[in-house]
């Protein structure tokens, strides 16, 4: 897969310098810190503690592959949600033949892939769907745990195939979540949640339409974090409107 060349730009770790007559001639360096810095530009990227545990795109991205490959289900890996520049990483696995449904479209079970280098979150995966008709993707939040690692510990992708079995049984709890929200009138307490979960704006947004049902609504939020919304901040509204409508 070409694209995924992007993600696995070289990644080092370094000392902490300064540029010679920016600091005092007293002025020590600390020890307790180093740089991480992309190889082929030397930008640096952040700053970070002894004991962060670099865990590098190209190598999670290996393992994945690994990992996928040993399943008996096909996969998709997808560049509509996926995302990366120096300092974060999002990737969108989805399983075709693992798939839910709603009156209107098929939602194919997907899986998210998470990494930063400037600790803005700690390597994760979590589990969600996409929706073939409008190409939304959704994270399941509440229904679904998630898996994640702190950088001080280091990271593995442990027994994918387990986690995605796991997931596959919870699939008709899932579909009886959907049911029941084709069905639910919009709620006081549904936009109260909503509008604390996303904020003023985009909730004021998706109410200006008029949605009759929770899962007209719910699909309202999930199209506009998918095709309007900076992709840096989709995964955190997703999760958000997850919590909402208890997904």
């Amino acid at each position: 897969m070409e694209f995924l060349k992007e993600y696995q730009f070289p990644i080092e770790v370094r000392p902490v310098t300064v540029p010679d007559g920016i600091m005092g001639s007293n002025y020590q360096l600390p020890t307790n810190y180093k740089s991480i810095i992309r190889a082929d530009t030397n930008e640096v990227i952040s700053i970070v503690k002894s004991s962060y545990k670099l865990v590098k795109n190209e190598d999670l991205i290996d393992i994945l592959l690994e990992e996928l490959t040993g399943l008996s289900t096909p996969y998709t890996i997808r560049k509509t949600h996926s995302f990366c520049d120096n300092k974060r990483m999002r990737l969108e696995i989805t399983f075709p033949e693992l798939t839910m449904h709603d009156e209107n479209s098929q939602l194919e079970l997907s899986l998210y892939l998470h990494n930063s280098y400037d600790l803005s979150e700690s390597v994760r995966m979590r589990w969600g769907f996409f929706r073939l008709i409008c190409s939304n993707g959704a994270i399941l939040g509440k229904i679904l745990a998630q898996t994640y690692s702190r950088h001080t510990k280091g990271f593995k992708i442990a027994n994918l195939k387990q986690s995605l079995t796991e997931t596959y049984d919870r699939i008709p709890a899932i579909q009886n979540r959907i049911k029941h929200l084709e069905s639910a009138p919009v709620t006081a307490d549904l936009m109260d949640r909503v509008e604390n979960q996303v904020g003023k704006k985009l909730s004021k947004t998706v109410f200006e339409q008029n949605p009759e049902t929770q899962w007209q609504m719910y699909n309202a939020l999930t199209n506009y974090i998918s095709h309007i919304m900076d992709q840096r901040f989709r995964a955190r509204y997703q999760l958000a409107i997850a919590h909402a409508f208890q997904l």
